[in-house]
């Protein structure tokens, strides 16, 4: 189950202060692929983020902690995200 995007008009307090800490984080370092719809709102791992904001926190703090120890090049650590992804049928189709 897909949880819906957020469009940013419609974050709570909460909610928009995750996201514009993740929003300015992505442009710096997670910019390879598109994570934003037309509207701003954020998509893919990012959106259910936003949907629990307290939890989301810890996981972008998580995220970037472990970004920043990375022991792999970043292109080997995206392939083997998307391989994972991919066998475990996390990866949407394209539209």
């Amino acid at each position: 189950m897909r949880l819906p995007v957020i469009p940013p008009a419609k974050l709570t307090p909460q909610q928009k202060s995750l996201y514009d800490e993740m929003r300015s984080g992505i442009a710096s370092n997670f910019n390879a692929f598109k994570v934003e719809r037309e509207d701003g709102a954020l998509m893919g791992p990012w959106n259910p983020w936003l949907h629990e904001p307290a939890i989301g926190k810890a996981i972008w703090d998580l995220t970037l902690a472990m970004t920043a120890n990375a022991s792999l090049p970043d292109n080997v650590r995206q392939i083997a995200i998307l391989v994972v992804g991919a066998r475990f049928d996390a990866i949407p189709p394209m539209r």
